[in-house]
Order: structure tokens, then C-alpha cells, then sequence
């Protein structure tokens, strides 16, 4: 499901940010950059909730941003995501 996400809404050449919070975010961005999408990083350490507001700060300032991959439960650190 995460491949299929990024074959049918994206292309090779869209800018996309990525929340990397634990395994599931480092997937994120194997897949992006296996179809050739340039990655745009939102770190967080592994077990600590990224701040939603990161995510807005990237979004207004890179307006390429196509969109943000993310995994709302990172199961491997038990970290839930605020997706709303």
C-alpha cells in the first residue's frame, strides 16, 4: 500500500516531505527515492512525536512540496501522529 501510494499520485521529479519518526518514515523515503521524488526530510528522534507545526513550516516554505508521506501509527516506537 505505501508503494502504491506514491506510484499513483506521484512522478519521478515532485518534491515531497517526509515524516521520519521511525522505520516506517525511513520507508517513506526508500520508496520516494526509488521513484524518484526528491525528499524533503522531517526528522524527529525515533519515540517523539513530530511537531505538526514542522510540517506547516515546510509546507509554506517550500510551495513545490507535492505532498507529505507519513505513517499516523509508528508502530516500531508507538508514536501517533497527528495527522488532522
Amino acid at each position: 500500500p505505501m508503494e502504491a501510494a506514491v506510484v499513483h499520485t506521484l512522478a519521478a521529479g515532485d518534491t515531497v516531505a517526509v515524516v521520519k519518526a521511525g522505520k516506517f518514515g525511513e520507508r517513506w523515503i526508500e520508496i520516494a527515492q526509488a521513484y524518484g521524488l526528491t525528499v524533503d526530510p522531517l526528522d524527529a528522534p525515533f519515540g517523539v512525536l513530530l511537531a505538526p507545526d514542522r510540517v506547516t513550516a515546510a509546507l509554506r516554505s517550500r510551495p513545490e512540496i507535492r505532498a507529505v508521506l507519513t505513517q499516523h501509527s509508528e508502530s516500531s516506537t508507538s508514536v501517533l501522529h497527528d495527522v488532522a
